[in-house]
């Protein structure tokens, strides 16, 4: 779950985990849900979450009042923590974890994270608040190039919903290569993040294939009635792990040698699932790599400039051939202005 749905929901367990639960119309407040809203939200609480929510006559008036079972809730303020027995190391991951929401910034589920990590405070024996004061500042989270989905919530919330209930959506999406608005049906299969953004793996109803899509580039979501059953096949860490960067396409193998002064940069990570690495006399690295998506794999041998050598396929050294040439006529001296 997401951001808002994630935070109706952290707020329903309190709702409904009160001495004597709630009705419909005290969670339509609350919660600021319509009526379906709240019917949604229990049933998703109940069907997915597993919980126990009991049906009981009002005993105040005004309609049926709907509660967790005692056996699933400990409320907050009779939280009994005499010694959590977290070692730093638990603590330092707590902290890094929250170090890595900058997603969530301006939405309501940072609001419920900054409220979690003061209560944990509250309930940490004293020994162990001095290592959390110290741990708070040891990780940060970058928000360098971090997109701002605080405008993007009810979208998330749609996709969400339609991922869990198997529902296809109809979406209204920016295409930035195409530089086009289109409209058509998706199946929403997982959402995943990558360098600060939201991405979303969808299989396009019209032409049977997936596609990643970027979330702050679908401008409106429909969740339909017509649902859609997920391919056997899918798996989206496989196709993570054989696409060069988020573009997943036919796969190619490139061979590329880089400078001994790249060299070892380059073998700090690993860039592809099937790669090899190669040594040569002068201290220079050759890369051999199947992988997809040459559009970002041009663009990054680009970032290189004379460090990187595209030895194979030939068809792509002649793209990016033309691609320097380009480059050069721009900026070459005789330019018109």
């Amino acid at each position: 779950m997401r951001a808002k749905k994630l935070a109706k929901f952290l707020r329903a367990m309190d709702v409904l985990g009160q001495p004597t639960g709630a009705t419909v119309a005290e969670m339509e407040e609350r919660l600021d849900l319509s009526r379906k809203g709240v019917y949604d939200l229990l049933n998703f609480i109940r069907d997915d979450m597993r919980f126990h929510i009991h049906e009981d006559a009002s005993i105040l008036g005004g309609g049926k009042r709907f509660s967790l079972s005692r056996e699933d809730v400990v409320r907050a303020g009779k939280l009994k923590v005499p010694n959590i027995n977290l070692s730093l190391s638990e603590i330092a991951a707590l902290y890094f974890l929250k170090s890595s929401t900058g997603l969530y910034q301006g939405t309501e589920i940072q609001e419920e994270i900054e409220r979690a990590f003061v209560k944990l405070d509250h309930f940490m024996p004293d020994e162990f608040g001095a290592k959390l004061a110290s741990i708070a500042g040891a990780f940060v989270g970058s928000r360098h190039f971090a997109k701002d989905y605080s405008a993007k919530e009810e979208i998330l919330e749609t996709l969400v919903s339609a991922i869990a209930n198997r529902k296809i959506c109809a979406v209204t999406y920016h295409t930035f290569s195409e530089d086009q608005i289109k409209t058509y049906r998706i199946a929403p299969l997982q959402i995943f993040e990558h360098q600060g953004g939201l991405y979303l793996f969808s299989l396009i109803v019209k032409y049977g294939d997936i596609r990643m899509q970027a979330v702050e580039r679908i401008q409106q979501i429909e969740e339909l009635h017509e649902t859609f059953e997920r391919p056997e096949d899918f798996d989206a860490n496989a196709l993570l792990e054989t696409a060069f960067g988020l573009t997943y396409d036919d796969p190619i193998e490139v061979k590329i040698r880089f400078a001994p002064n790249q060299a070892r940069y380059i073998k700090e990570r690993r860039w592809a699932k099937i790669q090899t690495l190669s040594d040569q006399p002068d201290g220079s690295l050759i890369l051999e790599m199947q992988t997809s998506g040459w559009y970002e794999v041009k663009r990054w041998l680009l970032s290189f400039g004379a460090e990187a050598e595209l030895l194979s396929p030939q068809h792509l050294v002649d793209d990016l051939t033309r691609a320097i040439d380009a480059m050069h006529r721009l900026y070459s001296c005789d330019r018109q202005s």
